[in-house]
């Protein structure tokens, strides 16, 4: 198994802290962002890891991993991240990660267990955690439906209601060796017919929007179901939130009360 972190973004809502790095060496509690996500992979046994940078990317020293380039960061999204990673997934069992969140180990050894052809991590006390990161958390806050079968029916869109919530995706993903080829398929047709999903070209799409493609052609989602425990430092009110939690020598993640 290896795992692909995403981390091209220029992180441009946090600075000064990205000023003069990429998002993903923004610390938590000492430790860069992706320092705790390479520590809890090597925990639960994964140790293959390539990180996907643009942005800042020569800042990014880890013997543990090897650099993916996306030349083209400035203009580019998450899907288009993903596929300059295409190469190393073929043949593979991949688990992507965000490289502007940090999790435990618990969550990730549950994902890497998960026995579906593409399965997805959701929270579904996500919020208290949006409350706490947004004056209104309508603003950010995307739709997701979770079936009787605990399969995802709709991810990534707007919303008017909390009803339309039945959790968050936290930006973790794990596909099997099926899950790689129906995935990877999926955006050479979006990329070669020129599709637009959610208004949005394959240049400009988001892990959600891929996801949510998906499911209309009739690829199961299996939704991962956790309670809390990770964080996200998207700006710098989610980096003052952060550094308000505790981080355990288990991989915990826990808001002081």
């Amino acid at each position: 198994m290896i795992m692909i972190v995403l981390a091209a973004g220029q992180g441009t809502r946090l600075r000064p802290l990205t000023s003069d790095r990429p998002k993903c060496l923004v610390t938590l509690k000492g430790k860069p962002l992706l320092g705790w996500i390479i520590k809890h992979a090597n925990k639960v046994g994964i140790s293959q890891i390539f990180v996907v940078g643009g942005y800042k990317a020569d800042m990014i020293q880890y013997k543990e991993v090897e650099k993916i380039y996306n030349d083209r960061y400035f203009e580019t999204n998450m899907v288009y991240t993903l596929w300059c990673a295409r190469e190393k997934m073929i043949g593979q069992e991949v688990i992507i990660s965000y490289g502007d969140i940090c999790y435990s180990a618990e969550i990730l050894a549950r994902l890497k267990q998960d026995n579906g052809e593409v399965s997805v991590v959701i929270d579904r006390a996500w919020l208290g955690y949006w409350k706490a990161r947004f004056d209104n958390p309508l603003d950010d806050a995307e739709s997701l439906r979770i079936n009787a079968q605990g399969c995802i029916t709709e991810i990534g869109r707007k919303i008017r209601s909390i009803s339309d919530v039945d959790g968050q995706y936290i930006g973790l993903i794990k596909l099997s060796i099926s899950g790689v080829t129906r995935l990877l398929a999926t955006v050479e047709m979006i990329k070669s017919k020129g599709i637009k999903v959610n208004g949005r070209c394959f240049e400009d799409m988001y892990m959600t929007d891929l996801l949510d493609y998906m499911i209309t052609q009739g690829i199961e989602i299996n939704a991962v179901e956790i309670n809390r425990n990770w964080i996200e430092i998207d700006d710098l009110r989610d980096r003052e939130l952060a550094e308000r939690i505790t981080v355990f020598e288990d991989g915990k993640i826990r808001f002081e009360e």
